[in-house]
């Protein structure tokens, strides 16, 4: 039989004709209810539609979607508007935006969602925000503001105002909407200077102080990990005086892990995850204090298991093991918690080091919401080998060597064209197979199948088309984002070339023939005035 269902298509168009009649005229309430019953039959198939959105493109490529987003934002600020219908809104942004970042970014770029947000939240209180709505309307603000810089004024104070009364007025234990008003007060701090100033101004700090001591016991993770972070950003002399010293620092770090493991709260383990990046940077003592272990990051490590269907999260736990592995004096505790991570379930044989390469293996544009969480998986695994080379171990004892290989030829081999929305993370998967293919090189036992899979012509096209389309070999002044990451990949071909010469005189021939090449000069230029310590060593040994 054929499908008589309607498809996404059918329902936005239908939403849309009905947003456009009720914005023309919001009082009339026999507008609200078909408005309404749109939202809620369109919601679930917008939730699947979100899921795959790879690229802000994806949005804009459709006028209706760019429309009814415009509409959608502009009837959360309407006064007076039913509340039923406010929940409808509220519970379709949700679906939409909570697991995909691009499209919160989008939304507060494009439509200033923020702001809508704020202004329902200061001047419907009284009428369209009852509790439901109060909770829906705090906890997308937590969302919008997590990672988000918003623009300040007088509006954000009145929601500064309105949430730092909430937060000295509720129960730690029983207040539902504490996690979100700790963790909006949070992003503000973070991401935008003037919050903490106006606290200052408003003489809130010394109350809040009192606040965030009580709460700090309470039962909610949410409750605790963002109260944490607050007194570590707000009040300084508290975290280094009573949280950053002796058993005080090992049991936060114990309540972090716990956190990042345990918790149900998206935002809840993403406030944890950034806080331990933050402890890692400021305090030395956690390397005398012993808490690095394979026992206790072991569990972290897991979730790059047991969170496979969960991108963002995937992507929130790459990039916290990136930082730690930048740090010197932590790197060996990650990268061996990582590589002898034994199964996280049973019934499944995946290790924490064969999901990362199972992660890196998926192309950019087969990665909706997180198209950079390929590109983060091969930079850990690229420390994580490294760590394997460092302590003289074998790469097949930990992982299968031609599955490595093979990730370094599709890397490699990803079709480069510079009108693709994707362009930036094709040029980043490029340059980071061949930092895999560098690193690869120096095992002896796998060295030869490299030589063959990056082969003089494959290093050579790659080489040729940053010089033949790179802005930074052009007359133009138009700066793409994808050039400087050029820049990178000429260097990181010419220095595999530089250390196979020694083992292939095919190699060793092109690497001689590229470095005469005159269209060299601007990359020069451009690698030596960078600030990136790598790339001015590759121009430097490249000239030796």
């Amino acid at each position: 039989m054929p499908n008589t269902e309607p498809s996404m298509n059918d329902m936005l168009l239908n939403a849309l004709s009905i947003a456009r009649q009720f914005c023309a005229n919001p009082f009339d309430r026999d507008l609200s209810y078909p408005f309404e019953a749109a939202l809620k039959d369109l919601t679930p198939s917008a939730n699947l539609w979100s899921q795959s959105i790879v690229n802000v493109h994806d949005v804009e490529n459709s006028g209706a979607v760019v429309e009814f987003f415009q509409y959608i934002s502009s009837v959360i600020q309407l006064p007076n508007i039913p509340a039923s219908l406010l929940a409808k809104i509220f519970h379709f942004i949700f679906e939409i935006a909570w697991y995909n970042p691009i499209l919160r970014v989008y939304l507060e770029k494009k439509w200033r969602i923020n702001y809508a947000l704020s202004t329902c939240l200061v001047y419907n209180k009284s009428f369209s925000l009852n509790e439901q709505n109060l909770s829906l309307c705090l906890n997308l603000l937590h969302l919008f503001t997590y990672d988000i810089p918003v623009l300040w004024s007088n509006l954000m104070s009145s929601v500064m105002d309105y949430i730092v009364l909430r937060i000295l007025d509720s129960d730690a234990e029983n207040g539902s909407v504490m996690p979100s008003c700790l963790g909006i007060l949070l992003n503000l701090c973070l991401n935008t200077p003037q919050a903490l100033c106006y606290l200052n101004s408003q003489g809130k700090l010394n109350s809040l102080r009192r606040k965030f001591v009580s709460l700090l016991a309470a039962d909610s993770m949410p409750t605790v990990i963002c109260t944490l972070a607050l007194v570590c950003y707000c009040f300084q002399d508290i975290r280094n005086k009573k949280l950053f010293v002796g058993k005080n620092l090992l049991e936060m770090f114990k309540c972090i892990v716990n956190v990042i493991v345990k918790s149900d709260s998206l935002l809840a383990r993403f406030h944890a995850v950034d806080l331990l990046i933050s402890l890692v940077k400021s305090s030395s003592n956690l390397l005398a204090n012993g808490v690095f272990t394979n026992q206790s990051l072991s569990p972290i490590c897991e979730l790059l298991v047991t969170r496979s269907g969960q991108p963002e999260t995937l992507s929130k736990i790459l990039e916290l093991f990136l930082h730690c592995c930048k740090a010197d004096d932590v790197r060996e505790f990650f990268c061996d918690a990582l590589v002898n991570a034994g199964p996280a379930d049973s019934k499944r044989l995946t290790t924490p080091i064969i999901a990362v390469v199972e992660m890196a293996m998926l192309a950019p544009d087969l990665s909706p919401c997180c198209p950079d969480l390929p590109c983060k998986s091969i930079r850990v695994l690229h420390y994580a080998i490294s760590h394997l080379l460092e302590n003289k171990l074998r790469i097949s004892d930990y992982l299968s060597c031609e599955v490595v290989v093979q990730l370094v030829e599709d890397c490699l081999k990803t079709t480069l064209d510079t009108s693709h929305p994707l362009i930036f993370e094709k040029s980043e998967r490029v340059y980071e197979g061949m930092r895999l293919a560098v690193m690869l090189s120096y095992d002896s036992t796998v060295r030869t199948d490299v030589l063959e899979i990056v082969h003089p012509a494959l290093c050579s096209h790659i080489f040729q088309f940053q010089l033949s389309s790179n802005c930074c070999t052009l007359t133009s002044t138009s700066n793409a984002s994808w050039s400087f990451i050029g820049v990178k990949i000429v260097f990181e071909v010419l220095t595999f070339l530089d250390n196979q010469s020694a083992f292939s005189k095919p190699h060793s021939l092109l690497y001689d023939d590229l470095l005469k090449d005159q269209r060299l000069l601007p990359f020069f230029v451009c690698g030596l005035i960078s600030n990136d310590e790598c790339l001015i060593a590759n121009v430097l040994i490249s000239q030796n």
